[in-house]
């Protein structure tokens, strides 16, 4: 994913180069031609008119690249051009008028409307983590906008030809991201190998091309490969070789017909290694390097092409004299409909093309701060930021910052589909954003193509502005975001010393494996330092320092016991668990229970080790019943039961289905909605019974909402805070004043906690059946009803995650 050269630069070349033969230069034997061969006649050119034995005086050796049509074999290197690019009458490829004369390319058409991209592909870079700012962590990304995932990169050892780590850092990495299918079942999960530095001189320069010229390098490749997958959790290899055939990217001229080959024997093995055999293939935007690709046979043997439709320009134009020192922007339409062309010449199938973008810009220090327009002259490369660390290149979240900084405003080249911007007097950058991810979008779906790529989705704002820009664009609907706090809920930051910038405490271990916890403290409380600790290098041992107390814990990469997430109890927000403690030590925490004379006041199935635990507090006295008179009784007691509904106060019921009353009552008891065996059962037995049991569960809460039926609950709380506030008068006229238990207060805590409660406990049994649903099916991808399966209880477990009981009428609440 580096510098290209310019997608017109061959193509210029050869046009210039095509006039200058036709022109009469003059040579003779002693004064070479610049291009072709030197006739006797003291012409340049090429073919039998100026290279046979009987006309030519100088550089007789010379070819042309191709045949127009009478030249003979003994005169061209090749009978056609590469790609199926036109060949002009002085024997070279190209594709303007000059070459084709009135030939055009038959472009695929297809309307322009919102349809969603069923492919979406990002790239995340490694190393993203350790950039000096800006860091981004996979668990940033929003779940539901990508298809597929590339981890960027993995190696290959040149002498096994084994895949192996670019850094011993990307392990734990490595399992961030694929942790990200747990949320999202649909998501793929690819490894890239290679990368533009890959083929620098240098070890791996040309392993590549020794594995793709052998079968037995080709077998150990593959073998290394299908392993790597299993062992990390990959679905499929993205493969980025820069480039073949490319004698300035140490390719071969065999690479040609040896690349194909590979393919096919790569795709065969992985399909036969037990199915993470998903395989496909960056392809450069230009003439240059992809001339080099056998695509016409390359698309038999990959699932889809990833175009790198961008870095078309850059400061390598500056000293080519077809090119020059200009400022263009690196990715524009213009450019990236000439270089879809090169596919509509030789049959690739539109639905397995996937058009690049970039969540960076192209930055140059112009010339003259007189000249900041397309076309003006640059004198260099765009300042290194601290951030990308690079000379020309800038990262959206940097762009975005030098915006909020600076009065700077981009200007939209809407027929290019590119904004630029000038900033800091002297410097120049194109980029995409929202409007123009919106126009190369609707180009792609005018074109038929497949889908969408990014690179790299690692340059986003930590809000990940970039990738729901694109999911608007793309029409690809954001399911959820795993790192957010609920509205107003501040996330608490991980401090513990060990930590990376920005990295807030979550845990991946929670949620049945479909999302990740996240440590967040209310509105207006004071966020308390917290850490990890006692990881001892695998062997955890789940106790905080002097001074901290356990908040949670985590088992994941543990070899023994838990490490424990600790917080100082100084912060207001540490009080209540400065006055608890768990009621069982770890392994023993499943066996927890409250003594008498404390309530249970929570549970946790990942505090201490990942076994359920409860939380033990002083217990609370409840309030003492009175007899006021009213129209409903005398006693408190029957007076707050009759609210709920009687005889002769049946205003507040609404007829409802038994199966909805039964789970509803089951559920306002904290109940399981459906008994564990008998949902097993109908996991194994009964596809559709199964889904409607969550349904049901689910269901109750939309129920509850419903402008019928909320306004009756709502009219009951009302009247419950009425009825023990009367009780609590006639306690404190019976007692005195200082004896209030203030009970309409107590009721509205318990009214928060319960139907916080009932939508939890409904979450977590959803969850826990949707995970154990998704682990049966995802082992049955060729099941008649696989996809419906699991895009079924996809959508039952964004449901889930957003279940609650409106009560913002209710007072009090």
């Amino acid at each position: 994913m580096r510098p290209l050269i310019g997608i017109l630069l061959q193509i210029l070349l050869l046009g210039t180069l095509g006039t200058l033969v036709a022109a009469a230069e003059e040579c003779s034997a002693s004064k070479p031609c610049e291009t072709g061969c030197c006739s006797k006649y003291g012409c340049c050119g090429l073919g039998p008119d100026f290279c046979s034995k009987e006309v030519c005086v100088n550089n007789c050796e010379r070819k042309a690249e191709c045949d127009p049509g009478e030249f003979g074999k003994e005169y061209v290197e090749k009978s056609k051009c590469p790609l199926n690019v036109c060949c002009s009458r002085h024997g070279f490829c190209g594709t303007t008028k000059d070459f084709c004369g009135n030939k055009k390319v038959k472009r695929p058409s297809c309307s322009v409307n919102d349809q969603g991209f069923d492919r979406v592909v990002g790239y995340y870079e490694g190393w993203s983590s350790a950039r000096p700012c800006n860091k981004f962590y996979p668990e940033q990304l929003p779940v539901g906008v990508y298809r597929h995932l590339n981890y960027a990169f993995a190696s290959i050892d040149p002498d096994s030809f084994e895949v192996i780590p670019s850094l011993t850092s990307d392990v734990d990495m490595y399992k961030r991201v694929t942790n990200l299918k747990k949320a999202d079942p649909d998501l793929k999960v690819f490894i890239a190998i290679g990368g533009w530095t890959f083929n620098d001189p240098g070890p791996t320069a040309t392993t590549f091309s020794d594995i793709a010229r052998s079968e037995a390098n080709t077998k150990k490749f593959a073998k290394s490969l299908a392993s790597f997958m299993s062992t990390y959790d990959f679905d499929g290899v993205d493969l980025d070789w820069e480039y073949p055939g490319a004698d300035d990217r140490s390719g071969r001229v065999e690479d040609f017909e040896t690349f194909p080959v590979f393919l096919r024997r790569l795709k065969a093995a992985l399909k036969a290694s037990g199915g993470r055999d998903g395989v496909s293939l960056t392809l450069p935007a230009s003439y240059w390097y992809l001339q080099h690709f056998d695509i016409q046979a390359i698309q038999k043997h990959v699932d889809f092409l990833n175009i790198m439709s961008y870095d078309l320009h850059g400061t390598w134009d500056k000293e080519n004299e077809w090119v020059g020192p200009y400022l263009n922007a690196h990715t524009n339409l213009t450019e990236i409909t000439q270089a879809l062309d090169l596919l509509w010449r030789n049959n690739i199938s539109p639905d397995k093309v996937v058009l690049g973008l970039a969540f960076y810009g192209r930055a140059f220090t112009v010339a003259s701060t007189g000249c900041t327009k397309p076309g003006c002259e640059y004198a260099s490369g765009g300042k290194k930021r601290s951030c990308s660390g690079e000379v020309s290149v800038i990262l959206n979240s940097e762009i975005d910052n030098v915006v909020e900084s600076s009065a700077a405003k981009a200007a939209l080249y809407k027929a290019e589909a590119v904004k630029v911007l000038n900033y800091e007097s002297n410097q120049w950058v194109a980029y995409d954003d929202k409007e123009t991810f919106k126009l190369k979008a609707d180009f792609a779906r005018g074109q038929c193509l497949g889908g969408l790529m990014v690179w790299a989705v690692s340059h986003d704002t930590k809000d990940a502005k970039y990738t729901s820009a694109l999911a608007a664009a793309a029409n690809r609907k954001i399911l959820l975001k795993l790192l957010e706090c609920p509205s107003g809920w501040l996330r608490v930051p991980r401090r513990d010393g060990g930590e990376r910038e920005n990295e807030y405490m979550i845990d991946e271990q929670g949620c049945n494996g479909i999302s990740f916890h996240q440590l967040c403290c209310p509105p207006g409380e004071e966020v308390p330092k917290c850490g990890w600790y006692d990881f001892n290098g695998g062997k955890c041992g789940g106790k905080c320092p002097v001074a901290m107390f356990e908040i949670g814990s985590n088992s994941m990469y543990c070899r023994s016991s838990y490490q424990a997430a600790c917080c100082f109890g100084t912060a207001t927000a540490m009080h209540l668990h400065n006055q608890c403690s768990w009621s069982a030590d770890f392994p023993n925490c499943n066996r927890g229970e409250c003594t008498s004379d404390n309530a249970e006041l929570a549970k946790s199935m990942t505090g201490s080790g990942d076994l359920v635990n409860f939380v033990i507090v002083d217990s609370i006295q409840g309030a003492v019943s009175g007899t006021p008179r009213s129209q409903f009784g005398m006693a408190p007691m029957r007076r707050i039961m009759t609210r709920l509904g009687a005889d002769n106060y049946r205003t507040v019921f609404v007829l409802a289905a038994e199966t909805l009353n039964t789970a509803k009552a089951t559920i306002w008891g904290y109940g399981e909605p459906t008994d564990a065996g008998d949902m097993a059962n109908l996991l194994n037995t009964n596809n559709v019974g199964f889904l409607n049991q969550i349904r049901l569960a689910l269901g109750s809460f939309v129920y509850l909402n419903t402008p019928i039926v909320n306004p009756l609950l709502v009219n009951i709380m009302a009247n419950m805070r009425y009825e023990l506030g009367l009780a609590d008068q006639l306690h404190q006229t019976i007692h005195g004043a200082a004896s209030a238990v203030h009970a309409v207060a107590r009721f509205d805590e318990w009214a928060a906690d319960h139907f916080e409660t009932m939508a939890t406990n409904v979450q977590e049994w959803a969850f826990e059946w949707i995970g154990e649903a998704l682990l049966v099916w995802r082992a049955q991808p060729n099941h008649p009803a696989y996809d419906q399966m699991i895009n079924a209880l996809q959508m039952l477990g964004a449901l889930a995650g957003g279940i609650s009981v409106n009560l913002d009428n209710v007072p009090g609440q």
